[in-house]
């Protein structure tokens, strides 16, 4: 191939329909959900139940646009449609890459040398590579192998445990996002984070404060300090120790508390692709590695990781 494509996220799967529309023989290669986290447990699942929300948020205001009744959440019911949802779109997704005469390999990509990459015992080479393998979720130590604690995998890809208290734990966009929504939807939410919302990001204080008034309008407010500082399972309950001897009896705990780079697994040093202390690819502006005809795109090379950073990277 001229090209090969690792990950089929929304950096990979641009860049590889882009390279096949200028003429380029191209394959991607994908070893779970073709559309990667941002088609099946991210993005797309997200901004369908964001949706949904935001029809229940403008409900208080249709009686006088003349629409009158009650409006009444089901969590299963929404769960559902998203799964139908992101069916929908992968079918579209992969029909197109094969209308694109795109080969579409399973499997997990490792690197032999800068020029050649096993899949299970099938060896493949490229003129050259870009590499879009994504990123997971990760839960702090405290929180690993506790029941009913889930990471944004699990709330997409599996039904919801039973009971609508939840903690919410993180202050990054998906804690943000994920405090608006789920109370639309019939949860009742505890907000749990170390810091401020969204302190991190690279929003001005002043759009944050915007963002904070237009929570606290629709009733969604953050305890800032209060990180779990221990999880145990009660039955079918999730006890949370918080700072200053605080507890929370909750049914069951969304975390958002942080992505890993999905690098660890490729064998880059085979391919002279240098990464970072926590497992990032070492790009330059144009989205070099330190290996010749080797490029990296979206959470595997850029720690802001979002989809936006690697469809720009992609093009």
């Amino acid at each position: 191939f001229d090209l090969l494509v690792i990950g089929s996220g929304p950096g990979g799967y641009r860049a590889a329909v882009l390279a096949a529309q200028r003429g380029l023989s191209v394959a991607i290669v994908e070893r779970d959900s073709w559309g990667g986290a941002c088609l099946n447990r991210g993005c797309v699942p997200k901004k369908t139940w964001y949706s949904t929300a935001r029809l229940a948020a403008a409900a208080p205001g249709f009686p006088e646009r003349g629409l009158r009744g009650v409006l009444a959440p089901d969590i299963a019911a929404a769960w559902r449609y998203q799964r139908k949802v992101v069916e929908t779109v992968r079918a579209s997704y992969i029909d197109y890459l094969a209308r694109l005469k795109i080969a579409c390999l399973n499997g997990t990509a490792r690197f032999i040398d800068g020029e050649h990459v096993a899949i299970g015992a099938e060896t493949i080479g490229a003129g050259c590579f870009i590499i879009a393998t994504g990123s997971r979720p990760v839960l702090p130590k405290n929180l690993r192998g506790i029941p009913r604690v889930l990471t944004t995998d699990e709330l997409f890809e599996r039904p919801l445990p039973s009971g609508a208290r939840v903690a919410l734990l993180g202050s990054g966009a998906v804690g943000t996002e994920m405090a608006f929504i789920l109370p639309r939807l019939g949860l009742e939410v505890v907000w749990l984070m170390g810091g401020e919302a969204l302190a991190r990001s690279r929003f001005s204080e002043s759009a944050r404060k915007r963002l904070r008034d237009a929570l606290s309008a629709h009733g969604v407010t953050a305890r800032p300090g209060s990180r779990p500082l221990r999880a145990a399972s009660e039955g079918e309950r999730v006890l949370l120790e918080l700072p200053g001897g605080v507890r929370e009896r909750v049914d069951w705990v969304l975390a958002g508390t942080g992505r890993r780079p999905n690098t660890d697994e490729l064998e880059l040093r085979a391919a002279g692709v240098r990464t970072d202390a926590d497992g990032f690819i070492a790009v330059d502006s144009a989205q070099r590695t330190s290996a010749q005809r080797i490029y990296a795109i979206g959470d595997c090379a850029n720690p802001a990781m979002t989809a936006n950073h690697a469809l720009a990277e992609a093009r």
